[in-house]
């Protein structure tokens, strides 16, 4: 058999880490206007969206989920072919991974840059696709004995973003394999890891005084700007981090007592995307969504984002597998949300998203601390020497449902018995 830009598991399509997924489910609604759905389906996608009966919506996509079913998969052997993009909208990779990691029998899995059913679209219009090719391949020498030497190739085939080599592998990366911690912390780079006055130049990143402007990450008195992240009391200046809470850095050791405040129900830079499926298209093109870093930095400055910047890469840092965030914030109300995203900083200020996942919690007391350890989106992705890691968390993101009250905070920290980190798998 073969699936492309299918899922594996519904329930965790719906609700990712306890976040519902509510612009996918609203294109979903919206493409099947012309379809007869079942009342069934119809009331399981719009309670989803309506925030109603979780539990009812977990068991109508649990029936509907080839995880739920791979024993039998197993049992037959069935020779399996999947196909699935990195920063796919509608159905994340993950989920898909997981229902691989299961089987057993024969199996392959393509993963390419873009988004939902982009790279097989030119085979359904008859033409040249390498991933319509490859599940040809598969069925003709699965089911017709055809001997094409596909079964030779490896059970995985990785598209890299953004050089688009394909990197054939034997097997999916191991869970724990090799990986790079990065402590989440308050303070400021090493002196001269960046420039005189600011972060990565003579007077900072992409400005006179700091990231973006003559002052500041913007604007006078900006992120980067006197008392900023990259001013002359920010990173890189003789006064050390005095920024403004919500920015600190990734670093080999932990760091305790420093918060990171970040507003609720505000729109951030940060959004993983512009338009479900769409974006993937111009990935796909070679146009990857940018994000501006001096936007970015000053939401940080003014707390709608809290960000968290790791040193220049000394040489090319290969991110194979599945990023890991352990992370501890407190909550004022019982419902919050947020989402991280991994991106790429260039040396000019730009950056392009790696991966990205939502966290809810649902369940918590008001003001208590909240422990998150959330997996990334799986990715391939070549950071360049001399690009930097930068980790955001925002509070809302319109491809989430999210269950913050408007205009309340989230308090990210690093308690001393559980410090807070993220895990890169490089290969």
């Amino acid at each position: 058999m073969a699936a492309l830009s299918a899922w594996g598991d519904l329930g965790e399509v719906l609700y990712e880490n306890s976040t519902r997924r509510a612009a996918a489910v609203q294109v979903l609604l919206a493409s099947a206007g012309r379809a007869r759905l079942s009342p069934e389906t119809e009331r399981a996608l719009e309670d989803v969206l309506a925030d109603r009966d979780a539990e009812g919506a977990l068991r109508w996509a649990q029936q509907r989920s080839p995880s739920a079913h791979v024993k039998e998969f197993n049992r037959r052997r069935v020779a399996v072919f999947l196909a699935h993009a990195w920063h796919e909208t509608v159905f994340p990779a993950n989920q898909t991974l997981g229902l691989f990691g299961e089987l057993t029998g024969p199996k392959r899995i393509d993963l390419s840059v873009g988004d939902h059913c982009g790279p097989e679209s030119a085979g359904l219009l008859g033409l040249p696709s390498p991933v319509w090719t490859d599940a040809h391949r598969w069925l003709d020498h699965h089911l017709c004995g055809a001997a094409n030497g596909v079964e030779e190739e490896g059970e995985v085939r990785s598209e890299v973003m953004w050089s688009r080599a394909l990197e054939p592998s034997a097997a999916l990366p191991a869970p724990g394999g090799h990986v790079r911690r990065l402590y989440l912390t308050g303070g400021a780079p090493p002196a001269g890891s960046g420039g005189r006055a600011g972060l990565g130049g003579p007077g900072g990143f992409g400005g006179l005084g700091g990231f973006g402007g003559l002052d500041g990450f913007g604007g006078p008195g900006g992120f980067g700007g006197s008392g900023g992240f990259g001013g002359p009391s920010g990173s890189g200046g003789p006064g050390g981090f005095e920024g403004p809470t919500g920015f600190g850095r990734l670093a080999g050791e932990p760091e305790h007592g420093w918060t990171a405040g970040v507003l609720c129900g505000v729109d951030t830079p940060a959004a993983a995307a512009d338009a479900v499926v769409r974006s993937g298209y111009a990935e796909m093109a070679g146009l990857p969504k940018p994000y501006p870093g001096g936007e970015i930095g000053a939401a940080a400055a003014a707390a709608v984002t809290a960000a968290w910047a790791g040193d220049p890469a000394e040489e090319t840092l290969r991110v194979r597998g599945v990023p890991r965030l352990r992370v501890t914030y407190r909550a004022a109300n019982s419902g919050s949300t947020f989402v991280a995203y991994l991106l790429d900083l260039a040396p000019d200020g730009s950056a392009r998203l790696i991966t990205h996942a939502p966290f809810s919690d649902l369940h918590s007391p008001p003001d208590s601390l909240i422990g998150a350890d959330i997996d990334l989106q799986a990715a391939a992705y070549d950071v360049p020497r001399g690009h930097r890691l930068l980790l955001v968390a925002a509070a809302r993101d319109p491809l989430y449902g999210d269950a913050n009250l408007p205009r309340a905070t989230l308090a990210f920290t690093s308690p001393e018995p559980t410090p807070s980190y993220l895990e890169v798998p490089v290969g």
